[in-house]
């Protein structure tokens, strides 16, 4: 079913499994904005988007302007979902990372997305109606160790949309939450390290000497090569998260939830973090109530 009504506005369209997602939208008749901070490159990395009738828009999500500049996109080309995939990963111990880094990861994961949504909400209030879909991934279940700060910006990013769920439900307003497992993409290929763990005498560029025998540098090892052998598709990704925000095909009768789980390694982190949960819970329980007056 076409839907030319549809406009979706993509940010980080270049990158994740994000140019199938355009390819996937642009198939069903949605109108596509993508995003990237350099058209340029973009238009290299992923060509298939222009030649199938999307459009590119320039923005870094990280400056202040952003939500403006939404803004405006979101009225004059009637935007009808946002998708907020524009990020970065930054691997490493906690130790290692600087204030500058810290940041930079969350100006990008989460106060970019925040400036987003910021800047789509009043028309999507306005108008009744509207789709906001966050990406999230596994990390955003469970801070792993090397990843900290990623999981930092993902469990924030769950928390904003875990509040959005339910303010925006009135509006007629709906959020989706997508978490992500491991897809075959560039993703492993653009991980970015502390400066210290590079400066640091003994280290390996991506942890510092203290942790490279260790979990640390154990996680690293083990997303370097996820671009090549990450066991999900995103096509698939893709087609499901469309599904999902239209309630549609394999997702018709699923319901309204706030998120949206994919691929078989994601489902397992949060079943291993329901299990976490629950052993702590029923551990503390009666504990719990004892700090009551």
């Amino acid at each position: 079913m076409t839907k030319a009504s549809e406009v979706w506005l993509i940010t980080g369209g270049s990158s994740g499994p994000n140019p199938s997602l355009a390819l996937n939208c642009l198939e069903r008749g949605i109108k596509v904005i993508a995003t990237a901070r350099n058209v340029s490159k973009a238009t290299i990395a992923a060509p298939e988007l222009e030649k199938r009738g999307g459009k590119w828009l320039e923005l870094d999500v990280t400056q202040r302007s952003t939500q403006k500049i939404v803004r405006d996109v979101v009225v004059k080309e009637q935007v009808t979902c946002i998708v907020n995939s524009a990020g970065t990963c930054l691997l490493g111990a906690v130790e290692d990372i600087s204030d500058e880094e810290c940041q930079l990861q969350l100006e990008t994961n989460l106060f970019g997305a925040l400036r987003v949504i910021r800047g789509a909400l009043p028309h999507f209030r306005e108008r009744n109606s509207g789709i906001i879909i966050n990406m999230s991934s596994g990390a955003g279940v469970i801070g792993r160790p090397g990843m900290g700060l990623y999981s930092a910006s993902k469990f924030a990013l769950e928390g904003v949309s875990e509040a959005l769920y339910s303010e925006l439900a009135p509006f007629n307003i709906k959020t989706l939450l997508v978490v992500l497992g491991t897809f075959r993409t560039p993703f492993a290929n653009n991980v970015v390290y502390p400066k210290a763990a590079a400066e640091h005498t003994g280290g390996n560029g991506a942890v510092s000497a203290p942790y490279l025998r260790g979990a640390v540098n154990d996680t690293i090892d083990r997303v370097r090569p996820f671009s090549e052998t990450a066991p999900g598709d995103p096509a698939k990704a893709a087609k499901m998260i469309v599904n999902m925000a239209f309630q549609e095909g394999d997702a018709k009768d699923v319901g309204n939830h706030l998120r949206l789980i994919l691929g078989t390694d994601s489902m397992k982190v949060c079943r291993i973090k329901e299990a976490m949960f629950r052993e702590n819970l029923d551990a503390l329980e009666e504990l719990a109530g004892r700090s009551d007056f």
